[in-house]
């Protein structure tokens, strides 16, 4: 017996001072959600070093 995959979904619905209001739906059902960037300034600086740089040649750091 094969299981079918859920479907879900992320609408952006409003924007908020710290990101933006949501709905998410999987398999039909909605749920409200608050999607905001959990990262402080410094963090974000870290992050992109790491994706932007790192990744694309880790053998040269």
């Amino acid at each position: 017996m094969s299981k079918s995959m859920a479907v879900i979904t992320i609408r952006e619905t409003g924007q908020t001072e710290t990101g933006f209001n949501a709905v998410l739906v999987i398999d039909g059902s909605n749920y409200q959600i608050t999607v905001s960037d959990p990262f402080a300034p410094s963090e974000e600086q870290e992050l992109e070093w790491y994706f932007e740089q790192w990744l694309r040649r880790p053998i040269l750091e």
